[in-house]
């Protein structure tokens, strides 16, 4: 009897746009997309448990990005399903708006990401 495992499949979750920054690779300014990428052992090619988690909002044109940590990436989130519902139509830019800034808000707070937001446009347009 032998037993086949592996490691390195990877799962990449895309949770949409972010917020608007200047690539400082391609020197766009884009909205960039957050992304966790995680890393799976596998048993019998099936998938059993992720050994490596990462969070990164990436750059949607060359692909380049900064990695996040978790209390930056729960925000990010927000924000990202904000961004989602206004353009579905589900709110209107007025609630948007409100939301985003309670979220900046609440960042502005976090000592982790101190510096993060301070040149951030807040004009806020359809992703």
């Amino acid at each position: 009897m032998f037993i086949l495992f592996g490691w390195g499949h990877t799962k990449n979750e895309n949770f949409g746009k972010v917020l608007p920054r200047k690539c400082g690779n391609c020197k766009n300014e884009e909205y960039w997309s957050l992304f966790k990428i995680s890393r799976w052992f596998t048993l019998f090619f099936i998938p059993v448990f992720p050994y490596q988690t990462k969070k990164y909002t990436i750059c949607p044109v060359c692909q380049c990005g900064t990695e996040v940590n978790d209390n930056q990436f729960e925000s990010y989130k927000t924000i990202a399903g904000i961004n989602a519902a206004y353009q579905n139509q589900s709110i209107s830019q007025e609630e948007r708006d409100q939301r985003l800034a309670a979220v900046f808000t609440e960042l502005e707070k976090n000592e982790n990401t101190e510096g993060e937001f301070s040149g951030q446009s807040r004009v806020w347009q359809v992703p």
